[in-house]
């Protein structure tokens, strides 16, 4: 099995795609809301892993 990564911006795009479908979560609101008022991301937050397990869910789901 290979390793999924993804660039932040890969990440964001999906974020900013769940918020204009009102099925973002409220670690994806924060980790978006951080990025865009402070314009850095932790990588190591809760928040960010919650955002990265959900992007795995829906990629295996998909294939």
């Amino acid at each position: 099995m290979t390793k999924l990564n993804w660039r932040k911006s890969e990440v964001i795009s999906f974020i900013e795609d769940c918020l204009s479908e009102n099925t973002a979560t409220e670690e994806m609101e924060e980790v978006y809301y951080n990025l865009k008022w402070n314009g850095k991301v932790n990588r190591k937050s809760a928040e960010w892993k919650s955002v990265i397990r959900e992007m795995k869910r829906l990629h295996n789901e998909g294939c």
